[in-house]
């Protein structure tokens, strides 16, 4: 059975250059144009990595400041 995994993309498409993905979706330039082609398991797998990216970026946004 195939499962449809639905695209990140929330249109709000903006690539960090510090960090290198994008800011909306929080997915790699290279994760964005391998998902209309990748498998599920390759998709699930970028799903997994962009929630990371997303942890980690709203995490370093309430850390207090080192200085």
């Amino acid at each position: 059975m195939t499962t449809i995994l639905k695209s990140p993309c929330i249109k709000k498409c903006s690539i960090a250059p510090k960090v290198l993905f994008c800011t909306g979706c929080f997915r790699t330039m290279q994760e964005i144009s391998e998902w209309p082609l990748a498998s599920d398991e390759r998709k699930s797998e970028i799903l997994r990595l962009l929630r990371a990216r997303r942890a980690t970026s709203v995490a370093d946004k309430v850390a207090p400041e080192n200085g």
